[in-house]
């Protein structure tokens, strides 16, 4: 007999589940990405950073020429803000990257979050030295423009300068050579002016020791001015001379106080002579005489006012008031010299006659070397300053030396 098998009621298959495909993270592309993408980052920031700072900087250079340009070179380096301060955000998605890909492998993602460090620490270096070659490019762009404005401004200044060089010559101009009839002057020509009779008012003398040249300036003794006038001539820098008052042939003339007197004995007539340069005070370098034509031709007299002149080591100057002067003859029984007059300038007082005799005086310098033309402080005081300082020039031009008696 055959025996039927029982079969088990077939059981239904379930469908298989479908089972999830294990994904497997590669832990070295992730961190290969994290360390991608936080390098683009940190290359985005310091791009936007750069352009940023590129904008500021041409609008500061544009504004250089409006403002002092001291102050805008200086103040981007003091507000150039640090580098590492803008990269911190970029540290820390990297450290949460780094995180993320401890979960698979923490040995292997240790490694390359250190290498992903490294290299945004490269990466932030890099725009930082970007920065602070840019900012130094952007002062010395501005420390140029601040030179070249500094430079720029002493050559105007210097302009003024230069036309005030050129003023000078604009006076310089040719004499005319008809106002003067003046001859070239003979080799060592020489010419001095003296001035007789101050000592009476200070004003009229300063119009001849305000002349450009040198004089000699004969002061009288014992008025109300001596002192003033000598103080007056010895600022000046003139030549001071005593105008020692003596008794004329004319005895009705009055030769004034501190005079020498023809009763006068050898001895009182130098004690007067001595008191009279004490009062003039230093630096007396001659003198001459007032008048004096009686005392002048008697060689005794005159003798005695010579012995006072070599003691005091001054010159005298004979004004010869008279043709029948002794004084030269004084002068050779002392083995001395002694200066004399050549011309009267203002026996008239005209500007004609007065020049004519300037012209004389001029001739004897050329045949002679060397004149003496004595004028007279009050006297003149209208013309003859004025007629000197016009004629002054036209000498000089000429070739005329004009001095003082102690220099012939």
């Amino acid at each position: 007999m055959s025996v039927k098998k029982s079969r088990r009621p077939a059981q239904k298959r379930r469908p298989a589940r479908k089972r999830k495909p294990k994904v497997s993270l590669d832990s070295k592309r992730v961190t290969v990405l994290a360390a991608v993408i936080v390098a683009l980052c940190v290359l985005f920031l310091s791009l936007s950073f750069v352009f940023s700072r590129a904008a500021s900087s041409s609008s500061a250079a544009k504004n250089i020429s409006q403002k002092e340009p001291a102050s805008v070179a200086v103040e981007p380096a003091k507000k150039l803000p640090p580098a590492k301060k803008k990269t911190e955000p970029s540290a820390k998605k990297s450290t949460s990257s780094s995180k993320k890909a401890e979960s698979s492998d923490k040995t292997v993602s240790a490694k390359k979050s250190t290498d992903s460090a490294k290299k945004t620490d490269s990466a932030q270096k890099k725009p930082a030295a970007e920065n602070t070659a840019s900012s130094a490019a952007q002062n010395a762009v501005a420390k140029t423009s601040v030179s070249e404005k500094t430079a720029a401004k002493p050559s105007v200044k210097e302009q003024p300068h230069l036309a005030s060089a050129v003023v000078p010559q604009k006076p310089v101009e040719e004499l005319p050579d008809r106002k003067f009839n003046i001859p070239k002057a003979a080799p060592g020509a020489k010419i001095a002016f003296v001035i007789d009779d101050a000592g009476q008012s200070v004003s009229n003398l300063k119009k001849y020791t305000s002349l450009p040249f040198d004089i000699s300036v004969a002061v009288l003794p014992g008025l109300s001015h001596t002192k003033d006038c000598a103080y007056v001539v010895r600022a000046a820098k003139k030549e001071l001379l005593l105008h020692q008052p003596m008794q004329a042939e004319n005895l009705n003339l009055d030769p004034g106080p501190c005079a020498i007197k023809p009763g006068m004995s050898t001895f009182e007539i130098a004690q007067i002579v001595k008191t009279n340069l004490d009062e003039l005070g230093p630096g007396v370098k001659g003198m001459n005489n007032h008048e004096g034509s009686l005392i002048t031709g008697n060689v005794i007299k005159i003798g005695a006012v010579l012995d006072v002149a070599a003691e005091r080591g001054i010159y005298f100057l004979d004004s010869r008031t008279t043709a029948a002067s002794m004084a030269r003859q004084a002068a050779l029984e002392r083995d001395m010299n002694i200066k004399e007059r050549d011309v009267f300038i203002d026996d008239i007082v005209n500007r004609d006659k007065m020049l004519e005799q300037i012209y004389r005086g001029i001739g004897i310098a050329n045949k002679k070397g060397k004149v003496i033309m004595i004028g007279h402080v009050d006297k003149s005081a209208g013309i003859l300053p004025q007629l000197l300082s016009e004629l002054y020039p036209y000498l000089k031009k000429n070739g005329y030396t004009v001095t003082v008696p102690s220099r012939l």
